[in-house]
């Protein structure tokens, strides 16, 4: 979360993640009862399942 705009946005303190970080982060969602939703920009030819982590 270092995007300034996206932090103020979100109410979210503005900071760097680690890859570990981010990992744990995701892994905290369980999609039943903390839900984790995503937007991602769309670029042609790619699907964002094999594109999302590029």
């Amino acid at each position: 979360m270092e995007d300034a705009e996206a932090s103020e946005m979100l109410n979210a303190p503005r900071k760097a993640m680690t890859r570990d970080d981010l990992v744990n982060y995701i892994r905290s969602f369980d999609q039943r009862t903390r839900a984790l939703i995503g937007i991602f920009e769309n670029r042609p030819g790619c699907c964002p399942a094999s594109c999302a982590m590029t």
